[in-house]
């Protein structure tokens, strides 16, 4: 008869422990979301005036910084019902008018460019041909604007009925840390000078001549609004007489990033509109095996009113478990994982509105029990302001599923494992071995 080492391996499937899942609690809630900045002018307002027949106004102005906004203020004298400015210029560029004009016979409109070319270029304003005397313009432009079109909130417009030296308007703000802009025009060369109200910032102050019946005076500036509310943009202007103002509420830059997550192939992502750097609310979670990954996308969208480049830093791997970081949730997306977990990885400029795509891929090694489980935090940074930060979280659980694993000597001679009963997390691999004492050689398993 053959003597031979005989080893037997029996792989027994027992009923499995219960699953432990991790629920987190929530703390406390933190929103890191900075207000949105006052808009701030860039530099000198252009201005220009006339007495005398004329069809439009043509003048240079500079426009410098970033997150740009050109204000065109027209005022003047209006006749046959209707005020004479039919299209405003810069650089060649269509500025738009926003709501219309304040007053006929003495009127001041707003027009508007968003983003509009950096250096120095021409303003016109046109007056489709017709003549008319007695108006000017003023151009300013200013910087840390939202650039959404309009980049506007509330507006106000309101003629006097009646001839006073007091010029009165109430404007209610929508938005947080934005500006009152406005412009008045008074019927009568002797209207000028005016004196805002005590908090407004006076830009331009100006009349197209002396006569206190045939000439306009012209002014303008701005009042800060910290919060939203009520505000009077109010002025004297030097004689009594009629007039009309005008006034908007420009919107400052507010940077937004907003981080949303789903699993692999959920059609829907979870966290939109919800802003907080510990992805509360906004969490999505998946329990694996060992050696399986777990998979999971994020979104990243500006949810900001300018353009931005978004910073993502998220958790590294590490204690038995591996994550992986790729720059689009497609299979051909490339490796970032370095840049992620150092913090330095950005999204391209992205304008308002517009998001992109990463993906997160989390597996545990073969060592880690049932119930272990990582958490991985993605953060976004928005470079625009530095601060304003979201984040989503990827909870990856091991499975608590066991097996038993028995090892038997039919002979003599040993294994590794040793002989007996080993229990194993599943998805665990396992290297066996079998050493057959003198005189005995192995067989088989």
């Amino acid at each position: 008869m053959l003597r031979r080492l005989a080893t037997n391996k029996k792989l027994l499937v027992i009923v499995p422990l219960v699953l432990a899942l991790v629920t987190m609690v929530a703390g406390t809630w933190q929103v890191a979301v900075a207000a949105p900045s006052t808009p701030v002018i860039d530099g000198a307002v252009s201005t220009i005036t006339n007495s005398e027949d004329h069809t439009g106004h043509s003048f240079s102005h500079t426009v410098s910084g970033t997150n740009r906004l050109l204000l065109v203020f027209a005022h003047g004298e209006g006749d046959q019902g209707t005020p004479h400015v039919s299209s405003v210029t810069y650089g060649g560029q269509s500025l738009t008018e926003y709501t219309s004009c304040a007053g006929v016979l003495d009127y001041v409109c707003i027009w508007y460019l968003v983003n509009p070319p950096l250096g120095t270029n021409t303003v016109v304003v046109d007056y489709g041909g017709r003549t008319t005397d007695n108006s000017g313009a003023a151009a300013i432009s200013y910087t840390g604007v939202a650039q959404t079109d309009p980049p506007f909130g509330a507006t106000s417009t309101k003629v006097a009925s009646s001839k006073s030296t007091a010029i009165t308007l109430s404007i209610t703000t929508q938005f947080t840390n934005s500006l009152i802009v406005g412009g008045v025009t008074g019927d009568g060369g002797d209207t000028y000078p005016f004196a805002p109200t005590s908090g407004q910032t006076e830009r331009w102050d100006m009349q197209s001549g002396t006569g206190p019946s045939q000439d306009t005076g012209y002014a303008g500036g701005e009042l800060a609004a910290p919060t939203a509310g009520s505000y009077n943009f109010n002025w004297t202007q030097n004689a009594s007489d009629l007039w009309s103002v005008a006034a908007i509420e420009v919107k400052g830059v507010e940077y937004k990033p907003d981080n949303k997550i789903r699993i692999k192939d959920e059609g829907t992502y979870t966290g939109n509109d919800i802003y907080n750097t510990t992805g509360t609310d906004q969490t999505k979670s998946q329990t694996v095996d060992n050696n399986v990954k777990a998979t999971y996308e994020i979104e990243i969208e500006n949810d900001g009113n300018a353009p931005d480049n978004i910073t993502i830093i998220g958790t590294a791997g590490g204690g038995g478990w591996t994550v992986t970081y790729y720059d689009d949730i497609g299979p051909t997306g490339a490796e970032i994982t370095a840049q992620v977990t150092a913090g330095t990885w950005p999204t391209e400029t992205l304008a308002p509105g517009v998001s992109r795509e990463i993906r997160v891929e989390v597996t545990p090694d073969g060592t880690l029990a049932g119930g272990s489980f990582k958490d991985v935090l993605v953060t976004s940074t928005s470079a625009g302001d530095g601060v304003t930060q979201d984040a989503v979280k990827a909870t990856t659980t091991v499975s608590g599923i066991t097996y038993n694993l028995t090892m038997a000597v039919n002979g003599s001679g040993s294994t590794t494992p040793a002989v007996g009963v080993h229990t194993y997390a599943s998805g665990t691999e396992v290297n066996i071995t079998a050493t057959a004492d003198p005189g005995w050689v192995f067989d088989g398993w």
